[in-house]
Order: structure tokens, then sequence, then C-alpha cells
């Protein structure tokens, strides 16, 4: 059997595996945050610097659910805007039920879609039920994992509780 390969083939599959990596795999980081900052007037920000990404979190129980990351309190604006710019927030995380839980196992394991602020929903893996209780449970997703992943294809960062 012989193979033939053009320049243009290999640019596009190396562009097709490139893309293919970066949507599974780029977000789904270690799923704690590296630190979480508090500024006056704003809700807590997780920020996942690995991933250049933060999440602005209007839920203390989905913030006490990270409660051993370290906390930068009281940052100056300086300071706060430089961390913005370079982890912007993609979505907001309320605890008022918006968010909604796809559970695939019965210790309530599975993922949350949320919203993010570009329209899209995502889905970030979960490692404790806890994630679906904080945020108020919102309506449960009741489809195949199949069917999961193509209504919900972008994938957000997995969350997962600290250490």
């Amino acid at each position: 059997m012989k193979l033939k390969f053009t320049l243009k083939a290999c640019l596009v599959a190396g562009i097709s595996i490139l893309s293919v990596t970066s949507a599974s795999i780029a977000h789904a980081a270690n799923g704690v945050p590296d630190y979480i900052v508090q500024y006056q007037g704003k809700p807590d920000i997780a920020v996942f610097e690995d991933v250049k990404q933060s999440y602005a979190l209007g839920c203390p129980a989905f913030r006490s659910l990270w409660s051993r990351v370290p906390v930068q309190q009281a940052v100056s604006s300086a300071v706060f805007n430089r961390i913005m710019s370079a982890n912007p927030v993609v979505a907001d995380i309320p605890c008022n039920g918006s968010v909604d839980p796809y559970i695939t196992t019965p210790s309530g394991l599975g993922a949350l879609v949320i919203r993010h602020r570009d329209g899209q929903p995502y889905r970030h893996y979960i490692n404790s039920p806890d994630f679906i209780r904080a945020v108020g449970g919102g309506n449960s997703i009741s489809i195949s994992a199949q069917d999961f992943g193509r209504r919900f294809p972008n994938r957000g960062t997995d969350f997962r509780l600290s250490q």
C-alpha cells in the first residue's frame, strides 16, 4: 500500500488535530483555581491562569467549595485590572438555579452547564455533587452522554474540589 501525502493534506490534518486537541483538552485544566481575587464591589473571581480564564463567583456556597484556594484580598485597581486582562472573566456562576446539572452517576457526579458571557452554553465536568447543591440545582438534563456532548459541544474548565 502506497501512501501519498501532500503538504496541503498534512497542513490540514495538522490543523485539524491541533484544533481538536485544544478544544477538548486545553480547557480541562486541573479544575481548581490558582487563586481567588477579592476586590471591593465585585464578586469573588476564581482565576485559572493555566487556561487564561476567570469565573465570577456570585455564589458564596460555590466559593466555599474552594475555601483552601489562596485569596488575594483588597488588591489595587491596577493589580485587579492586570489580572482581569490576563485572565478575563468568561462566565458568572450564580446560585439561582440557572446552572443546569447533568448527572451521570448515582452519586451525583457529572457536569454543570453554564452559559458563558459569549452567550454559549459550556459543559464543566465536576468531581463532587457539592457543586450541584451549591448552585441551586437548576433543571436536570436527562439525555444520553452522546446527545449531551452534541447538545453542549463546548467544554469549559472542569471544576474540582480544592485539595
